[in-house]
């Protein structure tokens, strides 16, 4: 399955609502997601699918066809969204580190409680470890980067590893771009 583009598109209210529905359940049709949406907005069938589609167009959720309609699942968590929406505000992850936001975000968390800081600093151990363990192509791609070894990877920080976007297994596994096997 093709990757979530690493910076968000412009999104409107319903497609937000779309993808809050989708992270409530996990996956769903046009007609459940008319039923659970659209009906108290007074929003069309057809509005409802033609915003599903659109973001499927966006590369913000997935479809695979079952009988004559399509399942929708979203390509991504909530809090790998929320994430997106932060680092596409601040301008991209270049512009975080450059402004100095990404030091006032980690003086923020370390002034507001120790016990967070220490959780963000057990992520960023585990990520470089399971960096370190990825493929050799990409230790052999940092030998050309500066001496921490930054690899470009700001855009994707997911690697190959995938754990915060596909949590539903491989049921979107051997799909092209258009969502058929």
């Amino acid at each position: 399955m093709p990757k979530p583009p690493p910076s968000l598109p412009a999104l409107g209210e319903l497609e937000l609502a779309l993808l809050e529905h989708l992270w409530r359940t996990g996956e769903s049709d046009v007609t459940l997601a008319h039923t659970a949406i659209g009906k108290r907005r007074g929003i069309t069938l057809n509005t409802i699918g033609s915003t599903l589609e659109r973001l499927f167009k966006k590369g913000l959720v997935a479809r695979t066809k079952v009988s004559h309609a399509y399942r929708y699942v979203p390509r991504m968590g909530r809090d790998e969204f929320a994430a997106r929406r932060v680092l596409t505000a601040a301008g991209g992850m270049q512009s975080l580190a450059q402004t100095g936001l990404l030091s006032a975000f980690v003086d923020l968390v370390a002034d507001v409680d120790d016990a967070a800081l220490d959780r963000l600093e057990a992520l960023i151990a585990d990520k470089r470890g399971s960096d370190k363990r990825g493929s050799d192509k990409r230790s052999s791609d940092k030998r050309g980067s500066d001496k921490r070894g930054s690899d470009n990877r700001s855009s994707d920080k997911r690697g190959s590893d995938n754990r915060s976007s596909d949590k539903r297994g491989s049921d979107n596994r051997g799909l092209d771009k258009r969502g058929s096997a």
